[in-house]
């Protein structure tokens, strides 16, 4: 469970009952800001209405959450700070930084590993949403 700004808890993989991916990065990973560019642009101008997406920092200190949060373009993208919560790098399978988590519309994680954004990531989301239900 995430525990939103009001208050709230909300399932920590929850989705608009739809496709979500997550880019893993971290402040100060080009990589990660490249794929988050790429990813955001594709959101906003070719993915399909039952796509959202999101961003979990695995920055370690409070002083690199404040840098990655300060990389978003409006207030409306979601980002979530996991940091280098053992428990939480065990549950996503985290072995690279950017690394791609998808969660299928039942709220499962579909795979921790999905290609990046720049190396085929639609391709896959694509052949995904038509071939599991």
């Amino acid at each position: 469970m995430w525990m939103m700004p009001n208050g709230d808890l909300e399932p920590a993989w929850a989705g608009d009952g739809g496709w979500r991916v997550w880019l893993v990065t971290r402040s100060g990973s080009a990589a990660g800001m490249r794929e988050w560019a790429i990813l955001r642009n594709w959101m906003k101008s070719q993915a399909p209405k039952d796509v959202s997406w999101g961003v979990l920092s695995v920055d370690a200190s409070e002083q690199g959450w404040a840098s990655t949060l300060a990389q978003r373009e409006n207030v409306r993208e979601r980002i979530h700070w996991v940091g280098r919560d053992p428990s939480w790098w065990d549950r996503l399978d985290v072995n690279r930084v950017p690394q791609v988590v998808v969660v299928r519309p039942d709220g499962e994680i579909h795979t921790h590993h999905a290609s990046l954004p720049s190396e085929g990531l639609f391709a896959e989301l694509k052949r995904w949403r038509l071939t599991v239900r």
